[in-house]
């Protein structure tokens, strides 16, 4: 069956198809767990079905930026005592 939904994060719409019935959608929509009501999807197509999420989008989203900056965090409070008001230092 063809689902359609919008990405949380990009907006984008989508149409994929799915081994899903109606009554699954109908049975997840009343409540019941996706993965006790669609046990054959892998994790990312339960994803798209809930968010419309997929999982390129996830990597992107996730995907760690890296500061412009050289800085250590731990150096800066370990040079700082009383700058937290504890001591992270050992």
């Amino acid at each position: 069956m063809q689902i359609t939904r919008t990405s949380m994060i990009s907006g984008i719409e989508r149409t994929l198809e799915m081994a899903v019935t109606e009554e699954q959608l109908h049975r997840w929509q009343a409540g019941e767990l996706i993965q006790k009501v669609m046990p054959d999807l892998d994790p990312a197509d339960r994803e798209f079905i809930m968010t419309g999420i997929v999982d390129s989008e996830w990597n992107d989203f996730a995907d760690p930026v890296e500061p412009d900056f050289d800085y250590d965090l731990y150096d800066y409070v370990e040079d700082r005592p009383g700058l937290f008001g504890v001591y992270i230092g050992c």
